[in-house]
This record gives C-alpha cells, structure tokens and sequence, in this order.
C-alpha cells in the first residue's frame, strides 16, 4: 500500500456504507486497500501510531525534556511525541529514577474512576439501589468483633493476631540487628554496633550455632573447632559460649 495515500470522497462513503452493514474493520480495509488503524483514523478521528524503529537513541535535548516532564505527563503523550515505545520510556524512567508525582497520580486515578463511573451510568451496569451482595458480612455501625463473635471465637481472633504480630516482630529483629539489613517495620528494637555484627557473622561463618531463645548466646558443636581469639572478642560485646548438647 502507498504511505500517505488520499481519501477520495467515494471511499468515505463506501468505508461508512459498508460500516453500516456490519463487516469487522479487517475485512473492510482489505476491500479499500487500507490498514485497519487507518480506518480507525477516519471513522473515530483517532491518530495513526507512528512505526517506531527498535533501540531509537535520543538526542540530549528530548532526554532533557522527558526528565523534566515525565513526572507530570501521561506515557502515551510523551511516546507519541517522541516516537518511542514502552520499553524505551520506561528504560529511561528507570536509569534516571523518573517516578510519576503523587498528585497526577491522583488526577489520572480520578479521571479513570469518573469516566468508570459514566461508562456504568450510560450503560445500566450499576446494580440496583439497595442491592446487597450475597454472604457478604453485614456490620452495624459501632459493632466491633467483640460484639459480633462469640467468645470462644474472638479469643482464637486475638490469639491469630498476637502470633501473627509476634513473627513479624521477630522476622524483621533478626534481619535487623542479627544479619544488619535495612528495617522494614516501625517497631523499636535496640540497635548494635556494626562490630558486634560483624562478630556475630563471624562466629556463625565459623561453624558456631546461635540459641534460639538467647542471641547472646553460641553453642560450639566440638572442642576442636573453637576459636579462642574470636571468642575473646565475643566476650566483649557480652556473647557466651557453651558446647553444645549431644543427641544421644
């Protein structure tokens, strides 16, 4: 097919005649000798995408433009500016630590919900006013678990919440002060030196094994494989060592 080739007035009314009948846009570009996004052009006013050339390099002055904009541009307009796809935008995005701003975020969340919203409207998919959805749990305002549970149940509520609270505690206590990674949580937990640390990485790499209800504490498994120096370095930091008890 010839680019950039003319419409002429007779295949505008043959493209809305046959339209009209009902054929799929594919058949109908094959009769016309056009793409389907080309027809889309014409019926809709939608634009035709550009062919975008694999690992387009952009110039330093569209580079700056997209960092300088990207925070407040929606993806599709920056693409069809430029010419690139998805995963050069996004490539870019990413080796310049481009983020969207939270407050266009919320722009284009509120444009979504309320076109949602009309889309519902226009087409009756709402359910009815005063529909219920079916098994779904009803609560009273004020009503709290106490007040909807039976006792037996809400002690086995608050029992799941205590353990569950208890190995998020735990989990993230060891990562942060036994292994030194980054906290996840907000709890509170006492902080170590970083020697203390690397002295506890040490005694592990050694072969000596922690308590589970003691981190202060190391069991060695045999005589022959202690380290007094190491030790002697432990002891400082307040770690204790015993041997360790032989399953029999």
């Amino acid at each position: 097919m010839a680019k950039n080739k003319q419409w002429s007035q007779e295949e505008i009314d043959e493209l809305h005649r046959l339209k009209e009948l009902g054929l799929p846009l594919s058949e109908i570009a094959v009769r016309l000798g056009r793409t389907s996004k080309s027809l889309e052009h014409k019926l809709y006013g939608r634009p035709i995408p550009q062919a975008v050339s694999p690992g387009k390099t952009l110039t330093e002055k569209e580079l700056t433009w997209i960092i300088n904009h990207y925070k407040h541009t929606r993806n599709e307009d920056i693409m069809s500016k430029f010419g690139i796809s998805h995963s050069t935008l996004h490539r870019v995005a990413r080796e310049n630590g481009l983020t969207k701003t939270r407050q266009f975020m919320k722009k284009t969340q509120d444009a979504a919900q309320k076109a949602a919203a009309e889309s519902h409207r226009k087409n009756g998919t709402y359910p009815p006013k005063g529909f219920k959805i079916p098994n779904s749990p009803r609560f009273k305002p004020g009503e709290s678990n106490r007040d909807r549970l039976s006792p037996k149940k809400y002690a086995e509520c608050q029992e799941k919440r205590r353990a569950s609270w208890r190995r998020t505690y735990d989990s993230d206590k060891r990562r942060t002060l036994a292994w030194g990674f980054e906290q996840r949580t907000k709890f509170r937990f006492v902080k170590q030196p970083q020697s203390k640390i690397n002295c506890r990485y040490n005694l592990r790499k050694r072969g000596y094994v922690e308590s589970p209800d003691d981190h202060n504490l190391y069991f060695y498994p045999n005589e022959e494989m202690r380290r007094p120096r190491i030790e002697s370095n432990a002891r400082k930091f307040g770690i204790k060592f015993q041997p360790a008890k032989k399953v029999s």
